[in-house]
């Protein structure tokens, strides 16, 4: 539905598309990136299944609003903790007004936010396989 509405909007010139289409495969990637962050929170405090979910609710609420709506502590939260604006305004901020820098911004978080996502379910992984090898006296 996203497309549709986007092409319905006659925002997006074909000079635009390619980085429409960049946005939302940057905003994807942040999306999953995120979700194994907060769902990998369980190799270390057991069953997390409603504070996840409450984080992933966090991330789609706090992307679909503009960031001039929040004030220093919040946007800090948003690159942070609830990594929301790598999810939602950098993307916007590339399709609407694309230049080296917001490309920059938003694949540079994206990356950062995948190195993240991987380097916590590995760490989260080998805890998990350690706690079920089996020892011999």
């Amino acid at each position: 539905s996203g497309l549709v509405l986007i092409a319905l909007s006659h925002k997006v010139t074909l000079r635009h598309s390619p980085f429409l289409l960049l946005a939302i495969a940057i905003s994807a990637i942040v999306f999953v990136a995120a979700g194994v962050i907060f769902h990998s929170a369980a190799f270390w405090l057991g069953k997390v299944d409603a504070l996840a979910r409450l984080w992933w609710e966090f991330m789609i609420t706090f992307s679909i609003y503009p960031e001039s709506i929040f004030g220093g502590r919040v946007r800090l939260l948003l690159y942070t903790v609830i990594p929301a604006a790598f999810a939602g305004i950098l993307p916007a901020r590339l399709a609407q007004q694309p230049s080296a820098q917001s490309l920059a911004a938003a694949l540079g978080g994206a990356v950062a936010l995948v190195c993240a996502a991987l380097f916590v379910f590995e760490r989260g992984l080998r805890r998990y396989e350690s706690g079920n090898q089996i020892g011999m006296r």
